[in-house]
């Protein structure tokens, strides 16, 4: 692989899920594709497009962060849960990067699932879209920040499109995305396949 920070992102990635009780994975090149195009693409990438495009779509509430949150919904769940997971399997204490992988695989799978729903239905009140887009784009900026030890070039990349300090470890209590701000239209994609097997 080239040196590209997707790559290497990728790669590490692919190597945690299949971490085992202390044991470095042995890596195979088509297992990396699968899991680049399943996890990577499919999930996370598909995720965050559906998000965006939710947003901008004919039932969508425009590229505005709102000021209201929903916190009872599948990201606002995901948002009691997973970030903590995540800190805590890829501490030195609870190191378990196979876990963590696994957590934000099956996270950002379920934060689809519940944006492609929204997606589809006409009847959601632009108020209550709003805040759960809201909740999503929240996730979204948490996911990329607790995720950074396994995915840096990811966690800086999405951390800059939503206006995230890159470096900054945890909110004091507060939202990461300001309500207010304006979002991109669309992300480009991060991840990318490796040539040819």
């Amino acid at each position: 692989m080239n040196a590209h920070p997707a790559d290497r992102d990728a790669l590490r990635f692919h190597a945690c899920l299949l971490w085992s009780h202390g044991r470095p994975p042995v890596l195979d090149e088509r297992e990396l594709a699968e899991t680049i195009q399943v996890v990577l693409i499919e999930e996370v990438e598909q995720w965050i497009d559906q998000l965006f495009r939710s947003a901008a779509g004919p039932f969508g509430v425009g590229h505005v962060v709102r000021p209201a949150m929903e916190r009872d919904g599948v990201a606002g769940r995901l948002l009691r849960t997973v970030p903590r997971e995540l800190r805590r399997w890829l501490s030195t204490e609870g190191f378990a990067p196979d876990l963590a992988a696994a957590a934000l695989a099956r996270a950002t799978a379920q934060a689809r699932r519940d944006v492609q729903r929204l997606g589809r239905s006409p009847l959601v009140r632009p108020e209550v879209r709003g805040a759960r887009l809201a909740a999503h784009v929240e996730l979204l900026a948490v996911l990329a920040l607790a995720a950074r030890p396994m995915l840096p070039g990811w966690s800086a990349f999405i951390a800059g499109q939503l206006g995230v300090p890159a470096d900054l470890r945890r909110s004091a209590g507060g939202r990461l995305v300001r309500p207010g701000r304006r979002l991109p239209a669309e992300l480009p994609g991060y991840f990318r396949l490796p040539p040819e097997v």
